[in-house]
């Protein structure tokens, strides 16, 4: 899905290094061709025509990122702000008993809340996953999104700001060196993995885990499971029936860092922390950036432009006396 950004990203930049390139090769033949008196005023003209050509391609290049980025905002792994009470209800309830999931529980849920379409579920539901020792992750549409905004907003500044150099050179001002190293598009691999991580999920392999625990004659237990387990995937995923030895030291340490209020010794009856669960909320999503070009002349634009042109016409016979 995001690969389309990078593979955008190249073409266009491509496009601007063309331009570039057939312009200083142009430039490079009105010095070589044409006599010095006439020199200033075609490199002029050459230099009008390659604005000209760089605007455009500007200009179709942030239509398409706008194109691109309204398509991937549609495919957040089929999660939406909807909130199925039901589920929800379900999910709170197996939170609240403590005792955890086994992988045929969540792989149940999970298809569940999958079909839901309800980001707040899929939030629950890796909550519950974590505390039963399995590492799930669901699709998170608004973090997803942040990050298309993100790389899209990197996007916008290059091609704003690029002039299709494609060689390095030492005397290169910083803000063009930036750019110069932004063409090769790596920058998006990050955001590429980020945005994955976000938009999908890996109840699949769960599922298929189950499955071939189930197609082996296994009973459905979870140290059947588990044995199974040991062959396909990490050890820090697989459930537990008893809490592992990190898990216990966690537990222990957590109940000495906040113990009930009956161990409280009256001396440090003060560091009682706060009652109520810990904020769960997520990070405000980034809002979607102005991804538009304005090409419109200003007045200043417009003066400077005519006043370049005069630079370069030849003075008339009432201009001269004649």
């Amino acid at each position: 899905m995001f690969d389309i950004l990078k593979e955008e990203f190249k073409a266009n930049t491509a496009k601007m290094q063309q331009i570039r390139a057939a312009h200083e090769k142009k430039e490079q033949e009105i010095r070589d061709v044409y006599a010095p008196g006439k020199i200033p005023q075609f490199l002029h003209e050459e230099e009008e025509n390659y604005k000209s050509a760089m605007k455009k391609a500007r200009l179709d290049a942030i239509n398409r990122l706008n194109s691109t980025v309204g398509k991937l905002e549609a495919q957040q792994g089929g999660m939406t702000a909807t909130i199925d009470t039901e589920l929800l209800a379900t999910l709170n309830a197996v939170s609240n008993s403590g005792m955890g999931l086994t992988a045929a529980e969540l792989r149940e849920l999970g298809e569940k809340v999958l079909a839901s379409g309800s980001s707040i579920c899929a939030r629950k539901l890796s909550e519950i996953a974590e505390e039963s020792g399995i590492s799930l992750t669901m699709p998170d549409p608004e973090k997803a999104k942040s990050v298309l905004y993100e790389a899209a907003e990197k996007m916008m500044s290059f091609y704003r700001n690029y002039d299709g150099t494609d060689k390095y050179k030492e005397d290169m001002p910083i803000d063009e060196s930036k750019y110069y190293f932004m063409s090769d598009g790596k920058f998006l691999d990050d955001y590429g993995e980020k945005y994955k991580l976000a938009s999908t999920s890996n109840l699949a392999r769960v599922k298929k885990a189950v499955a071939e625990a189930e197609k082996s004659k296994y009973e459905k237990t979870v140290e059947s499971a588990t044995e199974q387990f040991q062959k396909m995937i990490h050890a820090d995923d697989l459930p537990e029936k008893k809490p592992s030895e990190a898990a216990a030291f966690a537990k222990a340490y957590s109940e000495r860092m906040c113990p009930q209020e009956k161990a409280l010794q009256p001396q440090v009856e003060f560091m009682r922390p706060s009652p109520g669960i810990a904020c769960k909320r997520v990070p405000h999503p980034k809002p979607r950036p102005n991804l538009t070009y304005n090409t419109t002349d200003t007045a200043a634009s417009t003066a400077a432009k005519e006043l370049s042109e005069r630079a370069f016409l030849l003075p008339s016979a009432d201009e001269l006396g004649i």
